[in-house]
């Protein structure tokens, strides 16, 4: 079984989940991604999508903007954010199925949620935002390239 720690110490993908399918997301959802992560109105955080200091991973941003649309909606707990209706915590390495549809992302798992090349190997989005703590200008211009 592997442990939160034995994950963020692996070695990074080797190649993407779903081998018969290209990842992709919709070309307008990533041209709002990238321009969401550029934007400076989302302080980076990690962990969660978005944390109770008001900080948000990758794939939170993703996640506000999607509410913004009005496609989604945040739902507070206890201080956790999740977007409803789902359950709190709303760990930042997983999209809410919801908004994974909404920006027709494919070819991926859930957990390994918009595959990034970088360095010579593929990493899931989160392990770059969250792990090694890349910044949101340096993802949004791999979202632009990748997908």
């Amino acid at each position: 079984m592997i442990s939160l720690t034995t994950e963020w110490d692996s070695l990074p993908l080797v190649g993407i989940v779903h081998g018969d399918t290209s990842p992709a997301m919709l070309p307008k959802v990533r041209d709002l991604f990238v321009a969401g992560l550029r934007s400076g109105r989302y302080p980076q955080g990690f962990d969660r999508l978005r944390s109770a200091d008001e900080t948000f991973t990758a794939l939170g941003v993703l996640c506000d903007i999607a509410t913004k649309v009005k496609e989604v909606a945040w739902d507070r707990i206890e201080g956790e954010w999740f977007i409803a209706p789902l359950n709190p915590p709303a760990t930042g390495a997983f999209l809410p199925r919801p908004v994974r549809d909404w920006a027709g992302i494919t070819g991926t798992h859930p957990s390994q949620e918009l595959p990034l090349e970088w360095g010579g190997y593929m990493h899931p989005i989160w392990r770059l935002s969250d792990i090694y703590k890349m910044p949101f200008d340096v993802i949004a211009d791999l979202v632009r390239l990748q997908y």
